[in-house]
């Protein structure tokens, strides 16, 4: 519909706007009562967070672990601050919009059932399958660390 690179700075856009506003809510709504009722916990994520803060939210975004609404949530409840949050939902949204909206660019120009069957479709598809298996090829590349008993993770 809007093509390659319009459908990702479109789709990148609205992820970033709507996960922005989602984070100003939740910190304006949730974040002092979860603080004050959770104070020991979140000191603990607090610290993690100030010194990786983007990167974090740029893996959880990337690899799509939890469910967005975790992710949109959770940082509003840590001292992130919104455009650290906002930059880094918007790195991460990248590769995987221009997945979808090169998918979308591929299947809206095939006129004919021989044209479903091209490179450029089959390459699509695959770059789509790809961005499926990546949970999981998380989720077993975290599973193979183990941690020590000084705290330190090591490799299975």
């Amino acid at each position: 519909m809007f093509g390659r690179v319009a459908g990702t700075l479109i789709g990148v856009t609205g992820e970033t706007a709507g996960a922005s506003v989602t984070f100003v809510v939740a910190r304006f709504l949730f974040a002092d009562a979860v603080r004050r009722r959770f104070a020991a916990p979140t000191a603990r994520i607090d610290d993690a967070i100030m010194r990786n803060g983007f990167w974090w939210l740029v893996f959880f975004r990337a690899a799509p672990i939890l469910p967005y609404a975790i992710v949109n949530v959770a940082p509003a409840l840590t001292p992130v601050r919104l455009p650290t949050f906002a930059l880094a939902t918007l790195v991460a949204a990248v590769p995987a919009t221009f997945v979808y909206a090169n998918l979308g660019a591929t299947l809206g120009g095939i006129e004919s059932f021989g044209e479903a069957s091209t490179l450029r479709t089959i390459g699509a598809l695959a770059l789509v399958a790809l961005l499926a298996l990546l949970p999981i090829a998380v989720r077993r590349a975290r599973g193979r660390r183990v941690s020590s008993p000084d705290g330190s993770r090591r490799r299975r």
